[in-house]
Formats: structure tokens, sequence, C-alpha cells
């Protein structure tokens, strides 16, 4: 995630941290987004649903933002100042990194941070 540009003093990178350890175990948390995966982080970290949906979209944001663009076109497809015109929304950001992250475990293939 700190690759990703999101800087780990922001509650969503911990939210997106786990987040993404629970997908990588079953991505169907991911969908409903709303009615599986912000319960669940809700019930972990104490905090209301709706603050763990911003803090996620916010630390999205960033990312987008200040991120590095060469790895967040490996993952997306494009850079972020290409086919989306603001950023992917929470779900699609957390199932695309969960994807790539578990196709890389599964064949061994590291992050590439450069």
């Amino acid at each position: 995630l700190h690759y990703m540009g999101i800087p780990a003093h922001l509650n969503g990178y911990e939210y997106i941290r786990t987040a993404l350890r629970l997908a990588i175990d079953d991505i169907s948390i991911i969908s409903p987004i709303t009615q599986k995966l912000y319960p669940k982080l809700s019930e972990i970290y104490h905090k209301s649903a709706q603050s763990i949906e911003r803090s996620i979209r916010h630390a999205i944001s960033v990312s987008w933002d200040r991120g590095n663009r060469k790895i967040i076109y490996d993952i997306f497809g494009v850079t972020p100042d290409g086919a989306y015109d603001n950023h992917p929304t929470n779900s699609e950001y957390i199932a695309m990194l969960a994807d790539d992250l578990r196709l890389r475990l599964k064949h061994g293939i590291p992050l590439k941070t450069s």
C-alpha cells in the first residue's frame, strides 16, 4: 500500500490492509461491500461503517493522486490521469488489489516497486 501512495498514518491504510486480508481469503466479502465488508471492518475497528467507507475513499484518492504510476498501471491497467477521470470506487480498488495479490501469492511473483 505504501508503494501505491497511501501513507501509513491514514486510517484508510489500516482499513484497506485488513480488507485485503479478508478479500484474499474470501473475495465475496467485497460484493456487496456495504453489506459485508464495511460491517466486518466496523466490528473489527469499533468505528461506524460510514467512517470506514469515508477513510478508505480518502486513502484511495490520495493513492490515485500521489501513487507510483507504474504500479497503478500494472494493477489497474490505466494511469491515474488516464481512463478514470476520477479514482476507482472502493470496491473496484480493493477487488483489483486483492486479485493482484492473490495471483502474486499463488505464482510466487514479487511486487515490483519501481
